[in-house]
């Protein structure tokens, strides 16, 4: 592995607090029962101190079973409008990370400044939590790793996001002939280029002002759950500026990346390139300016992506064809329990690229989106495939997916504010003049539990579908949409066809909605 690394921060231990104890009481005397009562396991955490140079969030304080943790404000953007100059407007959300085991911990958020929180709420609402409200101080407590995103009165816009790690019980502590440990502290390095066979290691606590590309490397491993962070690069379409993605990937195969977190990238964020058998495990992304794409897959084949987060200020995920390459058409991309929040785009996208690289019968074949969970769509559409080349689109599966807003329509987004949208046809996007096909999709448990004034649920307008062919010989065929609910109400054949938002023209083939098997 080459890199360059300059220390930036004092070096911070890992602060390991209230390991695993067990502790049993007589409850009786013993001649008589025999027996002995356990009192309640307390949790294992690992806290990690914030680095000098880098300021505490002025925004809110969290504490977790009573322990201070550090939290940081990172960029994100609460605007729906694209802006021409790269440089939008920003505004900022406190974060915080922990690693916990064992019994149920007790977060407390103190928001700064306020009196009245208003509306709190927790997402995801699956986990059923409610929060206590005094003042301007929520509590609530969480039994299960995983990322919570806590808004407050009554506005996506006021939002904090706890990364609840699990503990890696088997992370390094330094590095070896084939490790390459970060260590907590403040970090800024070149680009971290990988070799074959390493493993890279950013320890939590850690923030990590630089890049990670590999090109051509296998048997990688990038894991940890420290920050890798962009503030310190203007945006990539800036005067003498670049594109720094701060996961690129390119040709390269048997790869895993897991635990870290991606703030505020000047550009797209995790990005795979012709690259094969690649897993990606419990990622967190926040982006906030233009070109914010989450977790992009292009040309690549046999990629799953699971329990991870992405709110993006351009698609979340997303699978394109960019390659010339022979051998290298998407295939087998699956999206796994994953949240993701979208501001400006799409939140589960293929295409508009579907063939950038002007292969021959180009095809995009076998890419499922499941589990997933759409916290704030506020934009474009929440499922979309745009066809704007010559690809032959087909196996396509949308199963279990939960929009607790569909808010679509906000800002810029015009008449593209679907909550399902294919279409085949031009766009400024395309690359090519011919046209392809979309074929075999199935959409299967979609639940809408909210959406705003901008999408209209009242009877007889249930919910925004488009499909638009190109042509007789460039067609959407073959899609089933069944056990669509939106807030509770069922889509079925009787009351979609004729429904004024929903749109579909002469050039689809076999569209059936249903409400059962």
């Amino acid at each position: 592995m080459k890199f360059n690394v300059k220390r930036c921060g004092k070096n911070l231990a890992i602060l390991l607090l209230s390991l695993v104890a067990i502790a049993s009481v007589v409850i009786c005397v013993l001649a008589l029962s025999g027996t002995f009562t356990p009192k309640k396991e307390a949790a294992s955490l690992i806290l990690y101190e914030g680095p000098k140079p880098v300021p505490a969030s002025e925004t809110a304080q969290m504490k977790v079973d009573g322990h201070d943790l550090f939290v940081y404000d990172t960029a994100v953007n609460n605007t729906h409008k694209w802006v021409n100059n790269y440089k939008p407007s920003l505004s900022t959300a406190p974060i915080t990370s922990f690693d916990f085991d064992g019994a149920p911990v007790t977060m407390e958020i103190t928001v700064e400044g306020q009196t009245d929180l208003g509306d709190v709420v927790v997402r995801p609402l699956a986990s059923g939590i409610e929060p206590k409200v005094e003042g301007n101080v929520i509590t609530f407590s969480i039994a299960e790793p995983n990322v919570y995103t806590v808004e407050w009165g009554g506005s996506a816009m006021n939002a904090m996001y706890v990364f609840a790690n699990a503990i890696d019980y088997d992370a390094p502590r330094s590095s070896t002939d084939t490790v390459k440990y970060i260590g907590p502290g403040a970090w800024t390095m070149d680009a971290m280029v990988l070799s074959s066979g390493m493993e890279v290691y950013i320890s939590g606590g850690a923030i990590v002002q630089g890049i990670v590309v590999g090109d051509k490397v296998s048997d990688v491993t990038l894991r940890g759950h420290g920050w890798i962070d962009g503030s310190n690069h203007d945006s990539w379409m800036l005067d003498r500026r670049t594109a720094y993605v701060p996961i690129s990937l390119s040709g390269c195969e048997n790869v895993t990346i897991q635990g870290l977190a991606m703030l505020d990238p000047n550009a797209w964020c995790l990005n795979l390139y012709e690259c094969s058998d690649v897993t990606v495990d419990g990622v967190k992304i926040l982006t906030a300016r233009p070109n914010g794409d989450g977790i992009t897959i292009q040309s690549c084949q046999d990629i799953l992506v699971k329990n991870s987060f992405v709110r993006s200020w351009d698609d979340s995920l997303v699978v394109k064809n960019y390659s010339s390459v022979k051998g290298t058409d998407s295939a087998r991309v699956t999206f796994e329990n994953c949240q993701v929040w979208t501001d400006l785009a799409q939140s589960m996208e293929i295409g508009y690229e579907t063939n950038k690289g002007g292969k021959l019968k180009p095809t995009i074949t076998d890419i499922t989106f499941r589990d997933i969970t759409v916290l704030h769509n506020f934009h474009k559409p929440v499922m979309s495939i745009h066809n704007a080349d010559d690809a032959g689109i087909s196996g396509i599966r949308y199963e279990n997916i939960t929009v607790e807003d569909a808010s679509m329509g906000k800002g810029d987004a015009g008449d593209n504010a679907q909550l399902i949208d294919i279409t085949i046809g031009a766009s400024s996007w395309s690359s090519t003049t011919k046209r392809g096909t979309v074929d075999d999709v199935v959409y299967d448990g979609i639940h809408v539990l909210y959406g705003d004034d901008t999408i209209d649920f009242r009877e007889g307008n249930l919910c925004p579908i488009r499909m638009m062919g190109a042509d007789e010989e460039h067609k959407v065929t073959n899609v089933t949409v069944k056990n669509l609910e939106i807030m509770g109400a069922p889509v079925t054949q009787d009351n979609v066809r004729d429904n004024i938002s929903t749109s579909l023209d002469k050039f689809t083939e076999n569209i059936l909605f249903s409400a059962g098997e």
